[in-house]
């Protein structure tokens, strides 16, 4: 006969709600997010911020400038998902424009710099971020990640400034538990310093976090500390052959399970 201890130890075991992304089931206790194409309107925003840096521009060096730098940025008459304008980091965006005016001016490339960076850090405190729209979903699926006790963060190679303004105004800010944003580190995706930033403040390990993103720079930062990734697009054939999850058109596809 098995003597029966006088002292159980009792574990209390937690049984966390099954996450869903489309009829993909997620295993994680964080979920991070880029912004733009994922939360907000990523087209909406970089046609924007294009228009406005290009009328500046213009303002300053003249039509062939302008029409310089539509070229440059692979503007016709809309925006292409894998042009400069939707890929290109802030800093990035900056070192073309300069390179636009060194070409229409032919000045010394230091100063075409500061004027580049001049130009682009007033377009973008001129524009209307109520111009560049949350998209379907967004706002429901935060709301039940927390509601849930998921930890929530953003990822994201925008400033913080705009950020944090778009964050507040369409009711988000307060859903996240981290904001990770092209001030806070040195290196831009897909180099994973941001990721991994957020990971460490969140204290989240990798295998327990997943990263939803709507770039090719999204799913290479993740895959490189071996995070799963879920892409956002509306055009799951692009993904085909990326080692993604799965892809959703957008964030109404993640349901959550108690």
């Amino acid at each position: 006969m098995c003597a029966v201890p006088d002292r159980v130890r009792r574990c209390r075991v937690i049984i966390r709600p099954r996450m869903f992304f489309g009829h993909y089931q997620a295993s994680a206790r964080g979920v991070f997010f880029d912004k733009d194409g994922v939360l907000f309107d990523a087209h909406a925003l970089c046609l924007t911020l294009h228009q406005t840096r290009r009328d500046l521009l213009q303002m300053q060096h003249g039509v062939l400038a302008a029409e310089l730098y539509d070229q440059t940025m692979d503007i016709t008459e809309s925006i292409q998902d894998d042009g400069p304008a939707m890929i290109a980091s802030l800093d990035e965006a900056k070192t073309l424009m300069a390179h636009v005016i060194r070409k229409v001016s032919q000045q010394d490339w230091d100063v075409c710099r500061r004027q580049a960076v001049a130009i682009t850090d007033r377009a973008d405190a001129m524009i209307d971020l109520r111009q560049v729209p949350i998209l379907p979903g967004a706002l429901t699926a935060l709301q039940t990640l927390k509601a849930n006790d998921f930890v929530v963060g953003l990822v994201t190679g925008d400033n913080r400034s705009r950020t944090l303004q778009q964050l507040k105004w369409w009711g988000l800010y307060d859903l996240m538990d981290v904001i990770v944003t092209a001030d806070d580190i040195q290196h831009q995706k897909p180099d994973p310093e941001g990721l991994l930033k957020a990971l460490n403040l969140t204290h989240i390990t990798v295998d327990a976090g997943i990263m939803v993103g709507d770039s090719v720079n999204d799913w290479q930062m993740a895959q490189s500390i071996g995070m799963p990734v879920i892409a956002i697009s509306e055009h799951p054939d692009l993904w085909a052959r990326a080692p993604v999850k799965t892809s959703i058109p957008d964030l109404r596809s993640l349901i959550v399970v108690p």
